[in-house]
C-alpha cells in the first residue's frame, strides 16, 4: 500500500522558518548564525536567532476533518521467489501474460522475461525493475484496478499503491516565536530590534523579493513549502541582560546584551493522505447461503 504521509510536518516546518530567518537577515546584515534551544547567546557571539514554538502541535480549528478523493494510478509489485523450469504467468486487466523458464534461467532472467511478456500485450500499463526478482507495473489511466494476479509460477504480487488516495486535513494555527539577540550598544537602535522589525516586515509583505532584483526568492517560497502561511504576530518587550561576572574560570568581563521576541502565528493545514485498500487488494469475502 502507498505511505502513509503527514500533510504537515514539524520539523520540516522549523527548518524552514529557520532558513527563512537566515537568509533574510545575512541579505541585510553580517552572517547570522540560526539556533533553536538555547536561552543565553554566548557573550562573545554577535546577533543570534532563536525559533522556538509556543506549542508542541499546531492547534487545530476545525471540528469535523476535510476529506478529499484522489484518483491515482494503480502500482503493483511482482517478485519471482524461486526459479525453476516452466511457466510462469500473470494476468494483468485479464490477459496472461507467460515466460517459459528454461534451464539455468535465474530468478532476474525469469524477471526479465516475464516484463517483457506483460509489455507485449500492449495494455495501458507501464513496466519498471524492481530490485533483482522483481518489477512494477503500473496504470496509464487512474482509478483503474489493473487486477494483477499471479497463474502459475512462483510468484508473488503485492499493491504499492492503491486506486484511491485519500487527505484527512484540518486547518489550524501555530505559533512560534522569533528572538533576536545581540550585544547592546553603546548608543543608537539596537540590531536586535532591528533585525526582528526587518522579519516582520518580510512576513507582511511575502511577495517582496527578499533580495531586491531577484524575482524568484520570495517569502511564501520559503515558509509555504514547508506548510506555513503567515497570519498575524505579537511584538514583546525588548528585555535586557548580562552575561559576565566571576566563575571557575576567573573574572569575565561584563557584557549586556538586547533581546527582541516576537511571536508570529501561522496557518497550517494538519492531517494525513493515504490509500484506501480496495477490495481487490485483498480479496472479496466469500459468502455461503444456507436454505433454512
Amino acid at each position: 500500500m502507498g505511505v502513509n504521509e503527514l500533510l504537515f510536518d514539524t520539523r520540516a516546518a522549523m527548518t524552514g522558518l529557520k532558513t527563512w530567518c537566515d537568509y533574510v537577515l545575512q541579505a541585510h546584515y553580517e552572517a547570522t548564525s540560526i539556533r533553536r534551544g538555547r536561552r543565553n547567546a554566548p557573550a562573545n557571539s554577535q546577533r543570534q536567532v532563536t525559533v522556538t514554538p509556543l506549542s508542541t502541535v499546531p492547534i487545530d480549528e476545525g471540528w469535523l476533518p476535510l476529506i478529499t478523493k484522489t484518483p491515482q494510478a494503480n502500482r503493483m509489485l511482482v517478485v519471482v521467489t524461486a526459479a525453476a523450469v516452466g511457466p510462469y504467468t500473470v494476468r494483468v486487466l485479464g490477459e496472461d501474460a507467460t515466460y517459459t523458464a528454461l534451464g539455468g534461467d535465474d530468478e532476474e532472467a525469469i524477471r526479465d522475461g516475464l516484463r517483457l511478456a506483460v509489455d507485449a500485450l500492449g495494455l495501458a500499463v507501464t513496466t519498471a525493475d524492481s530490485g533483482d526478482d522483481g518489477f512494477e507495473i503500473l496504470g496509464d489511466v487512474a482509478g483503474q484496478w489493473l487486477g494483477v494476479s499471479v497463474v502459475v509460477g512462483a510468484l508473488s504480487v503485492a499493491t504499492v499503491d492503491d486506486v484511491l488516495r485519500i487527505a484527512e486535513s484540518n486547518p489550524g494555527k501555530w505559533t512560534i516565536r522569533i528572538t533576536v539577540d545581540d550585544i547592546r550598544p553603546a548608543q543608537g537602535t539596537s540590531s536586535a530590534t532591528e533585525a526582528s522589525q526587518l522579519l516582520l516586515q518580510y512576513l507582511a509583505g511575502a511577495r517582496v523579493p527578499v533580495v531586491p532584483g531577484d524575482a524568484s526568492v520570495y517569502t511564501d517560497d520559503y515558509l509555504s513549502s514547508v506548510g506555513l502561511l503567515y497570519h498575524d504576530h505579537t511584538v514583546l518587550p525588548v528585555a535586557d541582560y548580562a552575561t559576565g561576572g566571576t566563575g571557575r574560570g576567573g573574572a569575565k568581563p561584563t557584557v549586556f546584551h538586547e533581546r527582541s521576541p516576537i511571536d508570529v502565528v501561522f496557518r497550517v493545514t494538519t492531517g494525513m493522505a493515504f490509500d484506501q485498500p480496495t477490495i481487490e487488494s485483498f480479496g472479496a469475502p466469500s459468502v455461503t447461503i444456507l436454505d433454512q
